[in-house]
C-alpha cells in the first residue's frame, strides 16, 4: 500500500512534466554510443556498460549494466563487450524498423571512446590478446 502512495504521489508530483523530440532530419537516422568502465566496482572488479540509441536524434532505447562475466582483463575488452551489446539491440530495432521504413541496409554508426576498439572492429578480427573475448 506504501508503495502504491508513493507512485501516485509521484505521478501527482510531476504531472505538468512532458517529453518533447524534435525531428532533425540531418542526423543519421540510427546512432549508437557506447562506454564502459573497466573494473569500476570496487567490490567485484566488474565492469559497468550502458549505450544509447537514438533515431534521429530523439533517445529511444538505451541500457546499462553491470557485466555478469568474469572482470575484464583490459579496458579494451570492458569496452568490446559493451559495444556488442550496443550493436546486437540496434541492429534489431533497425530490422524492425526496416519492415516499415527501407532501412535494413543502412550503416549504423556506433561511437565507442576506446580507440583500440575502433582499431578491432575496423580490422574486423581480434587480436591475440583479446582471443578468450571470443
Amino acid at each position: 500500500m506504501a508503495a502504491a502512495k508513493r507512485i501516485l504521489a509521484y505521478v501527482y508530483g510531476t504531472i505538468d512534466y512532458s517529453l518533447a523530440y524534435v525531428y532533425d532530419e540531418n542526423t543519421p537516422r540510427l546512432a549508437v554510443y557506447c562506454d564502459s568502465d573497466h573494473a569500476g566496482d570496487s567490490t567485484d572488479r566488474n565492469s559497468v556498460a550502458g549505450y544509447c540509441l537514438y533515431l534521429h536524434g530523439m533517445l529511444i532505447d538505451w541500457w546499462s549494466k553491470k557485466q555478469k562475466s568474469s572482470t575484464a582483463l583490459s579496458s579494451t575488452e570492458a569496452e568490446y563487450v559493451a559495444m556488442s551489446e550496443a550493436c546486437a539491440s540496434a541492429l534489431a530495432i533497425r530490422n524492425t524498423l526496416g519492415q516499415y521504413f527501407d532501412m535494413t541496409t543502412e550503416t549504423i554508426p556506433v561511437h565507442v571512446d576506446n580507440s583500440a576498439v575502433t582499431h578491432l572492429v575496423s580490422q574486423r578480427q581480434l587480436s591475440s590478446k583479446l582471443k578468450h573475448v571470443e
